[in-house]
């Protein structure tokens, strides 16, 4: 089983959540600055608010300003965000990110 953090939670990066969880892997969803609120609700409920569905069980989740503890011992880093966001994880992301890490 790997550790797959996945940054963005909006439609792509949440999707990228059941795959990983069906296949066994831990995930951690990171929001970017515009997830907030899909944070918020996935800790309290369970459910990501604007999609109106329960995201996989045993996903944990993490704001962006926890992306350190995210990244920490991750196997894989998936970059879910739109090509609107590209440029903010150029700049913000891969920075942070371990060398050792595929993404």
């Amino acid at each position: 089983m790997a550790t797959v953090t996945i940054i963005g939670a909006g439609m792509m990066g949440s999707g990228m959540c059941r795959p990983a969880r069906d296949n066994g892997h831990s995930v951690r969803l990171v929001g970017t600055p515009l997830d907030r609120a899909i944070i918020d609700a996935a800790r309290s409920t369970g459910r990501h608010g604007p999609l109106n569905r329960r995201l996989p069980e045993g996903v944990s989740y993490y704001q962006i300003e926890e992306v350190s503890s995210a990244l920490a011992g991750a196997d894989l880093v998936i970059g879910g965000v739109s090509s609107f966001g590209l440029e903010w994880f150029a700049e913000a992301i891969l920075p942070v990110l371990p060398l050792d890490v595929p993404v």
